[in-house]
């Protein structure tokens, strides 16, 4: 059954229980979006998402997913238009953050990174086109993928991919959907790190200082608002982009 009203504009966020995804499907329902949210094992966080958006007086529906497989990706989209007929807006998001130099690399580390970070936005772009719906897609990249630091080979090779992904449908899907891109830098520390890691890092771009998570959610709202920008990426980086990536060949782990 339907939870909104065709009146009432909807977002899909993958991997919305915590960090950048919980706070984006926040901004989005502060913003006038029911949301739909998806989590692999974080069922505790996606249901105090859930309940945190329905305090903001929208709606909100969790499923469980395990994007790696397409399958299962497909499923979701069948599930966020069947839950929300008025779906505008899908944010790729889920993420993995593996490190493997590419001699660490399987092929099953490549594998499951390409699956969740190409093969499963392609799925949910694919058929949010194919149901004729209209909107945007956002994808969320990583600001070193104009680089080559080879620290984490599977997760960067296949934020690379998504890159070139997101031009790509936005040049076939307009102008019915536009397709954007945001890739962000220092902003949060990664699992089994803290701040000081972040900090550390931080004063070796031109920003000098980690970014904030509402510097990554002002830039996904502006690439959503705004109705003539697609194929864009806008880099959240703190000028981590433009720095020469052979120093910081270990460094940016």
């Amino acid at each position: 059954m339907p939870l909104a009203s065709k009146e009432k504009k909807a977002a899909l966020i993958t991997g919305a229980a915590k960090r950048l995804g919980r706070e984006m499907a926040l901004a989005l329902a502060r913003k006038g979006f029911d949301i739909a949210a998806t989590y692999n094992s974080s069922k505790t966080e996606a249901a105090a998402l859930r309940d945190e958006v329905r305090s903001l007086g929208r709606e909100c529906a969790i499923a469980k997913r395990d994007l790696r497989d397409p399958a299962e990706a497909a499923d979701t989209m069948r599930w966020a238009l069947e839950t929300f007929p008025n779906l505008a807006v899908v944010v790729n998001n889920a993420s993995l953050y593996a490190g493997n130099s590419i001699l660490e690399t399987s092929v099953e580390n490549l594998e499951r990174d390409i699956s969740l970070h190409l093969t499963a936005p392609f799925v949910l772009t694919r058929d949010f086109a194919a149901a004729g719906a209209e909107g945007v897609v956002l994808n969320m990249l990583d600001t070193r993928i104009g680089r080559h630091h080879t620290t984490r080979f599977s997760y960067l090779i296949s934020k690379k991919a998504l890159a070139e992904f997101t031009a790509m449908a936005a040049a076939e899907l307009g102008p019915k959907i536009r397709v954007n891109g945001v890739a962000p830098g220092l902003i949060l520390p990664p699992e089994g790190e803290d701040d000081a890691y972040v900090d550390a890092l931080a004063k070796k771009i031109p920003a000098g200082v980690k970014g904030k998570v509402e510097d990554v959610v002002s830039a996904a709202l502006f690439l959503v608002e705004n109705k003539y920008l697609t194929g864009q990426i806008i880099h959240v980086g703190g000028g981590m982009d433009l720095v020469p990536p052979t120093p910081f060949k270990t460094t940016f782990a």
